[in-house]
C-alpha cells in the first residue's frame, strides 16, 4: 500500500476512534504533526475531502457487511436508546454464527440521533429501517432491548 493511502487510513481511524469533528484534519498543528511524521510526503487533505473519503470507506464497509449477512440465515439484534446533552440516540447492532464453525460474529448497523420523543412508533420506525437497509428483515429472531422502551 502507498504511504499517502496508509496515512489516509491511519488519519481516518484517529479521527472516528477518538470521535473528532472532522474539521480537526484542518487545523494547523494536526496539518504539522502529520507532514513531520511523514517527513513531508503527505500533505494533510482539506476537511471537505477528509469527509468524501470517510464516507467512501463507510459505504464500502457497510455493502462488505450486507454481503455477509446475505450469507446469514438468521440473526439476532440488539437495539438501545440513550440521551446524552439533550440530544437522543438509537443503537443497533446485529449478531450471528458462523454456520461451519459456529464463531460468534457482530457488527454495529446504526447510530443514529433521534429527533422527538422515544415512542414505540418512532423506535420500531428507525429499527424497521435499519433491518431493511442491511436485508435482515426476514432473518432477525429477536431483538434484545434495554430499559424497556420498546
Amino acid at each position: 500500500m502507498h504511504i499517502c493511502r496508509f496515512v489516509v487510513l491511519l488519519v481516518q481511524d484517529y479521527i472516528v476512534d477518538s470521535v473528532l469533528p472532522t474539521y480537526h484534519v484542518d487545523t494547523a498543528p494536526f496539518k504539522t504533526f502529520v507532514r513531520r511524521l511523514t517527513a513531508g510526503r503527505v500533505a494533510p487533505r482539506c476537511r471537505q475531502t477528509f469527509t468524501r473519503q470517510l464516507e467512501a470507506r463507510l459505504k464500502k464497509r457497510k455493502q462488505d457487511l450486507i454481503n455477509v449477512l446475505k450469507t446469514v440465515d438468521r440473526v439476532c439484534t440488539t437495539a438501545d436508546c440513550w440521551t446524552s446533552r439533550r440530544r437522543s440516540f438509537l443503537g443497533i447492532t446485529v449478531h450471528w454464527l458462523n454456520q461451519d464453525t459456529l464463531e460468534r460474529h457482530s457488527a454495529c448497523l446504526s447510530v443514529k440521533q433521534l429527533s422527538g420523543r422515544h415512542t414505540f412508533d418512532v423506535l420500531a420506525k428507525h429499527m424497521s429501517e435499519v433491518n431493511d437497509d442491511f436485508g435482515i428483515t426476514n432473518k432477525t429472531c429477536f431483538t434484545v432491548t434495554f430499559r424497556s422502551r420498546f
